[in-house]
């Protein structure tokens, strides 16, 4: 384990997978640091649009190639559709995975400091451990506020249906998780 985690009296094992994947938190959520405070409330407002930040950005990048590169209109309103249309989503399993890797830690973390490289191997392990990807989504829509009143068990139903209505901003972008 690592050194900060191990001798860090505000961090404590909250979860293990199935596969011994073992996920960490702060005990108390209020003293997390400021960089992991900034990159949460930046994931938090991605959340809230439906679309984590580097699909966003990849599907700015498609949409300015469609207009100046290859001149397809059609393709660039069809962006700028799909990017509406997931304003009206309630949630979006992506956006929400990366808000969760703000809060919680891997062995050998920072917990001071988020970390691009170790918010991929939290992606990893979850695309390939189930328990662990619904542990990170539980715990992110209780992160989230506008989900307060809807139960927690409708809003993992509504995740799955939509599923494939999310998957289809990848006809312009690589999936991302």
């Amino acid at each position: 384990m690592n050194k900060a985690i191990e001798s860090n009296p505000n961090v404590q094992l909250v979860f293990t997978s199935a596969k011994g994947t073992k996920i960490y938190a702060l005990v108390d959520v209020m003293t997390i640091s400021a960089f992991r405070g900034l990159a949460a409330e930046k994931a938090r407002r991605f959340a809230q649009m439906n679309v984590s930040e580097t699909e966003l950005k990849e599907l700015i990048g498609a949409y300015k190639k469609a207009v100046s590169a290859e001149q397809d209109f059609v393709k660039a309103n069809s962006i700028i559709q799909e990017i509406e249309y997931r304003l009206d989503f309630i949630c979006e399993e992506n956006s929400l995975l990366d808000l969760a890797y703000i809060y919680f830690f891997l062995e050998g973390e920072d917990v001071e400091i988020p970390s691009n490289a170790f918010n991929q191997k939290k992606a990893e392990h979850a695309k390939l451990e189930f328990d662990l990807r619904s542990f990170f989504l539980r715990s992110a829509l209780a992160l989230t506020n506008k989900f307060s009143n809807s139960p927690e068990k409708d809003l993992l139903n509504y995740l799955e249906e939509i599923k494939t209505i999310s998957e289809r901003i990848y006809r312009y972008i690589q999936p991302s998780n």
